[in-house]
């Protein structure tokens, strides 16, 4: 999405630079767009973490400075870039945007609910100091932008009643997707009627895209394959995520049976997925939390039949052109 809109941005004239993490601080064009990366290595300790910090920090504001740009775009709320973004805009003084697709305070919820379950006595106490702890980082970071996307009403919502962002600096805009593609693998659909495809024999694929982290609830769509063991169906999972965590669902996988039906494609270039949507008779989101599901956009615009749990901004997203389920 940001190489589209910058991309889109330059065509039309408009001056246009990326700044984002890698290995080393470096200069680049990619695919017609200047970046600028800043380091993003990994460090240890807590030493090393600070330092590494404030020389993000400079080198943003150092970048600012030296390009001057009229406005400031964050693209998403996550990650310590939109925290140090936003402090630069506002000490270089340049009017900023931030786009709030992504609760930041998703990763920690999870992980919160982990320990929570692991040490039941001290679940209510440990919930409200981290969800305080959660609001009042967030808070910070949307005080420091002019501006704040939301890409749902549910996060409209939330940004003005629970983290106090006044009403004023709050924008509503769906996600910017380009659906041409996708909108050509429906076409394809519709205009298919080999009798194979009718098939009651035909092993249907159930397709789940995502990253694979513990909230997506992946593990969930195989317990249910495991479930089907009379219906002619396979999973394939196109998404990666932490090694010891891919591991668990290909382990869970094992011990269920259904390695055979559960195919785990990792990472798949977002030019060619359109094609995993073309080969799909059902596509399932199961996640406990989902700000949007930019993917459940996709597969409604491939024409794939969609089951999607009722949670976050999925309802606004999908309405009535799929079935809902509690998560």
């Amino acid at each position: 999405q940001t190489k589209q809109l910058a991309q889109e941005l330059i065509g039309r004239g408009i001056e246009t630079k990326v700044v984002t993490f890698g290995e080393t601080s470096s200069e680049a064009i990619v695919e017609g767009v200047p970046v600028r990366f800043v380091d993003g290595s990994p460090r240890r300790g807590l030493g090393q973490k600070v330092t590494k910090n404030w020389g993000v920090y400079r080198e943003l504001c150092q970048v600012m400075t030296k390009f001057q740009p009229t406005v400031v775009h964050q693209q998403t709320a996550i990650a310590n870039l939109a925290l140090y973004t936003g402090l630069a805009s506002r000490r270089c003084g340049i009017p900023s945007l931030l786009k709030y697709s992504s609760d930041p305070a998703a990763p920690m919820r999870e992980g919160l609910q982990q320990a929570a379950a692991e040490a039941p006595t001290q679940r209510n106490l440990l919930q409200r100091l981290s969800r305080e702890r959660l609001i009042r980082q967030q808070r910070f970071l949307f005080s420091q932008y002019n501006c704040v996307w939301a890409t749902t009403p549910a996060f409209q919502t939330r940004l003005v009643e629970e983290l106090r962002v006044p009403a004023k600096k709050v924008f509503l805009f769906p996600n910017c997707i380009d659906l041409s593609s996708f909108e050509q693998v429906a076409d394809a659909r519709t205009g298919s009627d080999s009798p194979q495809s009718h098939s009651p024999q035909r092993q249907r694929v159930i397709l789940t895209v995502s990253q694979l982290k513990p909230w997506k609830k992946t593990d969930l769509c195989i317990q249910a394959v495991a479930q089907l063991q009379d219906l002619p169906v396979k999973l394939r999972i196109v998404g990666d995520g932490p090694s010891d965590y891919v591991d668990h669902l290909r382990e869970l996988a094992r011990q269920a049976g259904v390695t055979d039906r559960v195919e785990f494609l990792g990472a798949i270039d977002p030019r060619a997925i359109q094609h995993q949507y073309a080969q799909a008779d059902l596509f399932v989101l199961a996640s406990t939390y989902e700000a949007f599901g930019i993917v459940l956009v996709e597969a409604m615009a491939a024409g794939v039949p969609l089951v999607a749990s009722r949670v976050g901004g999925i309802p606004a997203v999908v309405s009535d052109a799929g079935m809902l389920v509690p998560p």
